[in-house]
């Protein structure tokens, strides 16, 4: 190395010799903190956090105090239809057998209703329900009432049905006409009577709002016959032949287009068949429609003969189920 270079590098390195003293000659001891500067503006507001799950359910409370004891219920009401069961049509006329025009009085009202657990002097209407079957007078659906009562102070009632109310419930009578036809007029209108079934009787207090209930069952008549004579087997001389017959269980009634089985009459059927079917038979030769019990056949040839007697509704149709009779018998 010349001596130059040993000359530069000597000076270069007692300037960095000064100046390492003077720094550490300006370097004193730390001075106090001074006091704390104003706060600055804050920043912008972060994201909301997601909500935390719920913490367990704390203890039951103790049970609060019992209410006040509640009214007792009232005691409930009861119905009862005497009686519960009877024929249907003019099978309800105390006497089927009265000869006309006694059999057009009004039927007895047979019907009573007894109710209890009602309350005592109120008004109970009693009603019958009678689901599709038609009545005059009646919307489809509605029930009609048959009876009115007022219980007594033991909150019970006896009361029957009556005659009005039979003719134009049981009996499908135009009760409508009474005013202008009478009684008489009303029985005229008399067609069809309430079918054979069970129906519910409902008696409701107007002013408790107690509902009871009954069944009445109607029964349709079951007609019964028999021929007197001619015997079977019987042998007949001559050209005339008297039959006689009975019927119970039906009024024999002339014909009114009805379909009552408690009103009926007689058809009699010599040497021909009776027509097949339910339909009503032609009022012709050689049927023979009658309301008589006995009746007499002329001119009837001699030989073998077959007597059908039957029993048909008022519009001429065979009764169901049929109720028939057949005699053999001889002629001379």
């Amino acid at each position: 190395m010349t001596g130059r270079k040993w000359l530069r590098l000597l000076a270069a390195f007692s300037a960095f010799l000064l100046l390492m003293v003077g720094l550490a000659a300006c370097s004193g001891p730390q001075g106090a903190a001074g006091p704390p500067g104003p706060q600055g503006p804050g920043g912008p507001v972060g994201p909301t956090g997601s909500t935390g799950s719920p913490g367990p359910s704390g203890p039951a409370g103790p049970a609060g105090p019992a209410g006040p004891p509640g009214k007792p219920a009232p005691a409930g009401a009861i119905l009862a239809v005497t009686p519960s069961s009877l024929p249907t049509g003019w099978a309800l006329h105390p006497a089927l057998k009265v000869p006309f025009p006694a059999a057009m009085l009004p039927p007895v009202a047979p019907i009573t209703f007894t109710g209890a657990g009602f309350q005592p002097g109120e008004p109970v209407t009693i009603e019958m329900v009678v689901g599709d079957v038609k009545l005059e007078g009646v919307k489809p659906g509605e029930d009609v009432g048959i009876a009115a009562a007022e219980a007594n102070k033991f909150g019970t009632f006896k009361v029957p049905m009556g005659a009005d109310a039979l003719l134009a419930t049981l009996l499908r009578a135009d009760w409508a006409k009474y005013t202008a036809v009478g009684v008489v007029g009303v029985i005229a209108t008399i067609k069809d009577p309430m079918p054979g079934g069970l129906y519910t009787v409902k008696a409701t207090g107007t002013m408790s709002g107690r509902v009871a209930s009954a069944v009445l069952e109607l029964v349709a008549p079951a007609p019964k016959l028999s021929v007197v004579s001619p015997k079977p087997g019987e042998v007949i001389t001559g050209t005339e032949v008297t039959v006689k017959l009975e019927a119970t269980g039906t009024l024999i009634w002339r014909p009114d287009g009805s379909k009552d089985p408690g009103k009926t009459h007689f058809l009699l059927f010599l040497d021909v068949a009776p027509p097949a079917g339910t339909d009503p038979v032609p009022v012709q030769p050689p049927y023979v429609h009658t309301t008589d019990t006995t009746y007499v056949f002329k001119d009837v040839k001699p030989g073998e003969h077959t007597l059908v007697v039957a029993i048909h509704y008022g519009d001429h149709s065979p009764v169901q189920p049929p109720v028939t009779v057949t005699v053999k018998f001889t002629t001379q």
